[in-house]
């Protein structure tokens, strides 16, 4: 199989996956805070989110780890991906017990002192945390087996097993409706069955398909200077976008009610779910961005950024405007109960979400170079102002809504930051990007916005399926408006030629 075919088979499965997945988180969802209510979600959420918060270590480390195993395939370096991958579970599982002390340590306090909760729910999130901090254990393990995975492109594996996370998280819920007690601490420790089952997969997988990269290999001290210099800086950002993701839920927490936290959460959900969607574009065409770097083809490189961007943006922006237009409505679908707030949420959170977008494949670009030390720094440090900006305005009385003139105005600017950055490493043309992406993507944007708001204002209703017609008609007007003004010729001729394998 051709690489550009790679990509596509690649993209479709992991698209498919996540459409699928995000319906079923949905449905999820809406029976767990039905079957919770809004306190114990709100509970559940920011217990969860304090200690996730530590996942951005593994996640550093995850992302360096695959870097590492697509640029030994990319050279066709055999004995360099044994090393590293027994490297790798070695600095995971160090990184793992690390974790796992700091966070048995820092318990009292955080539930104590750092929560705001009732006295009443204490011990429940004091159990919780216990469980939090076995899931993030066993996630951090998971990383060089989920590395392995994707540096090797095997998206249809990746896929069905998200696939079936999401379904058994399904599952997980509906066991809610048969209990009458104890239902967020029993959740939760299905929840960690779950992970625990997923691992074992994970691991079962890469030992039967990649056996001959898993054995013979030896650890290397070079190796972990090489990953860990890359990580440091890698973990600086992820460091940064988890203050801007964990944080903020942290913050709220401080100055508003735990059932804003859960609104909070709702739309971030979504939003997640709309990211993932960005991500799966990313995640097939990242190995291959990594391996032209490595090669030294330089057309390619600049080739797949340019189609990342451009196409996950399009793709998110016409399955966001209806969600934009309709949100009310399509909420009402979703839960029975709205919680205050939950709707511009979910608005200002697909906005954040649709800028950071066309970032995906810029940061991409950015870790197959390798010179991410400035570059982090940079933006990194922009992404963690988020966090006192935000307290300092709650502090000053200012609304909720108001965390996100921060969140917006800095993912601007770093989004112009990453192309000025990956244009100093490599020899991506920064001009010829904004003027075939970022242009060609904005201009079909305000038009669709346009169209949609002539659209809004001529039809109401609120019945199911008027809210789906009315939805499809957003997302198809928008997907007319960017095949005329966004997508070339011979993008057409292309899609075309391989969705249909005919001459055009």
């Amino acid at each position: 199989m051709s690489n550009n075919k790679r990509v596509l088979a690649n993209t479709i499965y992991l698209a498919t996956r996540v459409i699928i997945t995000i319906l079923i988180s949905f449905y999820t969802t809406r029976i767990i805070l039905s079957e919770m209510g809004a306190q114990a979600y709100g509970l559940f959420s920011v217990t969860f989110s304090i200690v996730t918060f530590f996942t951005f270590l593994t996640g550093s480390f995850s992302e360096s780890i695959q870097r590492f195993f697509s640029v030994a395939i990319g050279e066709k370096a055999d004995n360099t991906l044994k090393n590293t991958f027994t490297t790798a579970v070695i600095i995971c599982s160090t990184l793992a017990f690390i974790i796992a002390i700091i966070l048995f340590s820092i318990k009292d306090y955080v539930t104590q002192h750092v929560l705001n909760i009732p006295i009443s729910s204490l011990e429940q999130a004091n159990k919780l945390f216990y469980i939090a901090l076995a899931s993030v254990f066993i996630s951090t393990l998971q990383a060089p087996f989920s590395a392995l995975v994707l540096a090797n492109e095997k998206m249809s594996f990746y896929a069905y097993l998200t696939l079936f996370e999401s379904v058994a998280k399904l599952s997980l819920s509906l066991v809610l409706t048969l209990i009458s007690s104890e239902k967020l601490l029993v959740y939760s420790v299905l929840l960690l069955l779950s992970s625990l089952i997923i691992f074992t997969i994970y691991a079962r997988y890469c030992f039967k398909t990649f056996n001959t990269t898993m054995t013979g290999g030896k650890p290397s001290w070079k190796i972990v200077f090489e990953l860990s210099a890359f990580s440091l800086w890698n973990t600086f950002g992820n460091f940064a976008y988890a203050c801007r993701s964990q944080g903020i839920i942290i913050c709220i927490n401080f100055f508003f009610a735990v059932t804003v936290n859960a609104a909070y959460a709702l739309a971030n959900i979504i939003a997640q779910a709309i990211n993932s969607l960005a991500q799966s574009l990313t995640t097939a065409i990242k190995p291959q961005i990594v391996k032209a770097y490595a090669e030294e083809n330089t057309q390619r490189y600049n080739a797949m950024i340019y189609f990342g961007s451009k196409y996950a943006f399009m793709f998110l922006f016409t399955l966001c405007s209806p969600v934009l237009f309709r949100t009310h409505d399509i909420l009402s679908l979703w839960l029975a109960d709205l919680p205050d707030y939950t709707v511009w949420f979910v608005r200002l959170l697909i906005i954040v979400t649709l800028i950071d977008s066309f970032s995906s494949s810029l940061i991409a670009g950015m870790q197959a170079t390798g010179h991410i030390r400035v570059y982090q720094f940079v933006v990194g440090t922009l992404i963690c102002l988020n966090l006192p900006v935000i307290y300092h305005l709650f502090k000053a009385g200012l609304s909720v809504y108001f965390l996100f003139l921060p969140l917006i105005s800095i993912s601007i600017l770093n989004f112009f930051l990453r192309v000025y950055f990956l244009s100093k490493s490599s020899n991506f043309d920064a001009t010829l990007y904004l003027k075939t992406v970022s242009a060609k993507c904005l201009l079909p944007a305000f038009i669709s916005v346009l169209a949609s708001m002539f659209i809004g204002n001529g039809f109401t209703g609120a019945s199911t399926l008027f809210v789906f017609l009315s939805a499809s008609m957003h997302s198809l007007l928008t997907f007319l408006i960017f095949a005329i003004l966004a997508i070339t010729k011979e993008e057409k001729k292309w899609v075309l030629t391989h969705f249909f394998q005919r001459k055009l």
